[in-house]
């Protein structure tokens, strides 16, 4: 009786099985890459850059961590660095395969706007700092083009009007038409109830 009052309550149909279903070896590569993903947010642990499936870089608020998160979420081992005007790049950056380096890109007026919002939404707009100024993001702007044209091996992306899906889905294009049966397509075979088990699963 208790048993069939619960799987009422649970909206499970009568007579059916509501026991755990079978984990397979995609949920755990799944679960992997997210994991993966998180660790190497902003830069961090340069010594496992080769791990990756995808490198993405790109000025502050360019989008980095959203597509990455994103792309993890589907299977996909990301790394991403934030590149900062001046500063030396980490020579583990020039030991990846240069097929699966992105660099992202931004009009200079639409990422001067999403810097300013972000500083008021922190309550610091009025702080004397050229971090959102528009001449700064044209100076930024205009140096990592000539950083990623020193590289054509690097997929250059504007991101000024696509969303993180539209992002995601060029990169992955992209990708699997330079690394053809090499690259991971396994992830972008998941179905939506795996996809679904894993967010729940890293939710709870």
């Amino acid at each position: 009786m208790e048993t069939h009052l619960d799987q009422q309550r649970l909206g499970v149909p009568l007579g059916s099985s509501a026991g755990p279903r079978p984990i397979g070896r995609d949920y755990f590569k799944l679960i992997g890459a997210v994991e993966y993903t998180r660790k190497m947010d902003d830069g961090a642990f340069p010594e496992r850059w080769k791990e990756c499936d995808l490198f993405i870089m790109g000025v502050s608020r360019s989008g980095k961590t959203p597509l990455s998160i994103y792309l993890g979420q589907r299977g996909y081992k990301v790394a991403n660095l934030p590149l900062v005007y001046g500063l030396p790049f980490p020579k583990e950056l020039y030991e990846l395969d240069p097929r699966k380096v992105v660099g992202l890109t931004m009009e200079p007026k639409v990422l001067h706007e999403i810097r300013t919002n972000r500083m008021d939404e922190m309550g610091v707009g009025g702080a004397k700092t050229d971090y959102a100024t528009l001449k700064k993001v044209r100076d930024e702007m205009l140096w990592v083009r000539e950083l990623y044209a020193a590289n054509p091996g690097w997929l250059v992306l504007d991101a000024t009007y696509r969303s993180v899906e539209e992002s995601a889905a060029r990169i992955l294009r992209e990708m699997s038409d330079r690394f053809g049966d090499e690259h991971p397509l396994w992830a972008g075979e998941l179905s939506g109830e795996m996809l679904d088990l894993t967010s729940r699963s890293l939710a709870g």
